[in-house]
């Protein structure tokens, strides 16, 4: 596809007691709060015993690449970063949309979701990620995956986009991969990054997003 690639986020290391400064290629508000002792908005913050743990700690670190389907990016076309993630319970959909806040940078931030796991396609998380989503600037909701389930059960796409747009957050219900590819490729704009939230393969979606970004205009 000739797609442009780049490293995840960096986050610096900031070690308290001595001059060690990792660059880390992770978000610092997606890594697990027992990880470190603390974690700030400028990164990671440690306290090593000695010098010889805070040099070695700091190399093991500086190879750490992240952890697959966590803020994972699939590419870069057009300057729109595309991440894969394995977001599908609210409070992880919430984290992964606040981490990627945390940067500084120009873009919005795309949240597709996939309501396919167990619990992502239920009611009773229905509010629940009417707050995690709130936290993207655009939001596209694909169709409910276990579409047998029970209305009464079943989490209401259309009503998670009537919720979004009465808080202000551009929502949308878009069924189909196709279309959802056609809308991130016409509508996303440079230095924007799209998160592709699912826990399955969702169709497909991470290639056809590519492509369709890939694809010469007109």
């Amino acid at each position: 596809l000739g797609l442009e690639r780049e490293a995840a986020p960096v986050v610096p290391l900031r070690e308290v007691d001595f001059d060690h400064v990792v660059p880390v290629p992770v978000v610092a508000d997606d890594v697990p709060p027992s990880a470190f002792p603390r974690v700030e908005a400028e990164g990671i913050v440690v306290r090593p015993p000695d010098e010889r743990v805070a040099a070695g700690a700091a190399e093991a670190l500086g190879r750490f690449r992240g952890v697959r389907r966590r803020l994972e990016v699939r590419g870069v076309v057009r300057g729109v970063t595309v991440y894969d993630d394995f977001a599908h319970h609210p409070t992880a959909v919430r984290a992964t949309l606040q981490a990627l806040r945390a940067p500084a940078a120009a873009g919005r931030i795309w949240a597709v979701f996939e309501p396919r796991s167990a619990t992502a396609c239920r009611r009773v998380f229905q509010q629940a990620f009417v707050d995690a989503l709130q936290h993207a600037d655009e939001v596209v909701v694909a169709g409910v995956h276990r579409s047998a389930l029970p209305a009464a059960e079943r989490l209401s796409e259309g009503r998670l986009v009537a919720d979004l747009t009465a808080r202000g957050v551009p929502a949308r219900h878009v069924p189909g991969v196709d279309d959802i590819a056609a809308i991130v490729a016409r509508e996303a704009c440079p230095d924007d990054r799209v998160v592709l939230m699912s826990n399955g393969d969702f169709g497909g979606v991470h290639e056809r997003v590519l492509e369709a970004l890939s694809a010469p205009a007109g």
